[in-house]
């Protein structure tokens, strides 16, 4: 259906109920926003030559496969949970089989800082990450010490701009997981904390100290804590071509 439609660019499949996979083809669509209810299994970006965005608002909160055989324009994927697992052509995403072409990534995550490296391994060239920090979820602190400045994430040392991390709390696994990209983004420009509403400004000043940012890899780079910003995702802007960065829309006050 969707091969005959020879002018759609954006495509909302919203609440689907299915079992085993979906496929999709077309020619002209730029932007898809998928959201699954129950069965999904699989989705399989089939041939989609201009596809820039593949929105997932709920797939963050579950397992599955998505597997891309044909998108070379794809810029912006997300939410992602590690319960996922990313196929391009027909072997998952890996140091072997990266993915050059994804410049915004949105993931879930414990804070568990060793899952999400080995994920920004395979995206090099990625200039905006949004991670979404799992509440009442631990991290072991050492991870952050088992690993060296870059450790193989290219897009660490050389692309990574700007990130947004919902949902800190100043825990201490919090505070673990966002140090390690103070001290290690060599190009940072901005950090975009998603703090509770009854912080102040001395809490504030705690956190900084704890992130060490007198010690930043980037020194131009700031750090907004932004009060009740949550995951609350915003879903028309899933299809607003007006939109320079979705997911500063999907994850708004």
């Amino acid at each position: 259906m969707l091969s005959s439609c020879k002018a759609l660019e954006n495509l909302l499949l919203w609440n689907i109920f299915i079992a085993g996979h979906l496929r999709i083809s077309s020619p002209t669509l730029r932007r898809v926003g998928f959201s699954v209810c129950a069965g999904h299994k699989e989705l399989v970006i089939e041939d989609v030559p201009r596809l820039e965005r593949l929105l997932l608002p709920s797939r963050g909160r579950g397992g599955g496969t998505i597997q891309f055989i044909r998108a070379p324009k794809l810029e912006m994927l997300g939410p992602l949970s590690a319960g996922v697992a990313v196929f391009q052509g027909t072997m998952p995403i890996s140091l072997t089989n990266l993915m050059h072409t994804v410049k915004a990534l949105a993931l879930t995550s414990g804070p568990q800082l060793n899952v999400v490296l080995d994920i920004l391994k395979c995206f090099p060239y990625l200039e905006r990450l949004y991670a979404v920090l799992q509440k009442n979820s631990k991290m072991d602190v050492k991870d952050v010490s088992l690993y060296g400045p870059l450790d193989s994430v290219e897009c660490l040392g050389t692309h990574l701009k700007e990130m947004v991390i919902l949902n800190y709390e100043g825990r201490e696994q919090d505070v673990g997981f966002a140090k390690f990209f103070v001290l290690n983004a060599v190009v940072l420009k901005k950090i975009k904390f998603g703090v509770p509403k009854n912080n102040n400004s001395d809490w504030v000043a705690i956190q900084l100290d704890l992130l060490q940012v007198e010690n930043r890899a980037s020194q131009d780079a700031q750090f907004d804590f932004k009060c009740g910003l949550d995951d609350v995702i915003n879903y028309p802007c899933i299809h607003d071509l007006s939109l320079t960065d979705p997911f500063d829309c999907l994850f708004s006050e």
